[in-house]
């Protein structure tokens, strides 16, 4: 389908969602996982996870984020669950990757991992589509 979505609708689109992620009662999560949906690495995001939208997009809060990853592997792609665990965005397989590309959502300086490895999160924009 071909179409474009106005910045209000785009930003109403981001604010949604963001809305999902900061739902339920624990904390919202980021994952990064191998190609099998194994856990490689989680970090806690803030209570409230992203910016308010605009222009169609919206920034990650409390940049930087970092933890130590926890299972040797390597990262292909992610997840952010809301308070209560549940998935509200799943990256498809090839969606982390060490350089931009047609899928790629995030890139890492290095997607080869070891347990006791850290991983910096120094920026992260959420950006809708169909402009």
């Amino acid at each position: 389908m071909s179409f474009a979505l106005n910045t209000v609708t785009r930003d109403a689109q981001n604010d949604a969602i963001r809305t999902k992620i900061d739902a339920g009662a624990g904390t919202s999560v980021l994952e990064l996982l191998n190609s099998a949906g194994v856990i490689i690495w989680t970090v806690n995001l803030n209570a409230t996870s992203f910016g308010v939208s605009a222009g169609g997009a919206m920034s990650l809060s409390g940049i930087p984020l970092e933890a130590v990853v926890i299972v040797t592997g390597t990262i292909s792609k992610y997840r952010f669950k809301d308070k209560n665990g549940t998935a509200i965005i799943t990256g498809v397989n090839g969606s982390v990757a060490i350089a931009a590309g047609l899928l790629v959502d995030i890139i890492l300086s290095s997607v080869a991992v070891e347990v006791g490895d850290y991983i910096r999160i120094s920026s992260l924009t959420y950006t809708s589509g169909n402009a």
